[in-house]
């Protein structure tokens, strides 16, 4: 059986986990239906060349692409923040 699943990594380690998807077999056929449908739509360049000029800022994806942040966090091999 596959199981499809995320690590959840916050910054308290007592609290890291596997969450797995409650997916079926048929909601796994539904995703291969659908890929295999974007492949086709790919394939007659539907999602090609780019659209220009590029869409409108949407607001549904802002925190996911840092919008509003000043600068990035820091990225370091401690949690002092030392390289």
């Amino acid at each position: 059986m596959v199981e499809v699943a995320y690590f959840n990594l916050p910054k308290s380690e007592d609290q890291v986990e596997a969450v797995v998807a409650p997916w079926d077999d048929m909601a796994f056929a539904r995703a291969d239906d659908e890929a295999r449908r974007v492949i086709r739509l790919v394939r007659t360049e539907v999602f090609w060349p780019p659209v220009s000029p590029a869409p409108k800022y949407s607001e549904d994806l802002a925190a996911i692409c840092l919008d509003n942040v000043l600068c990035a966090p820091a990225l370091s091999d401690d949690e002092g923040g030392n390289s």
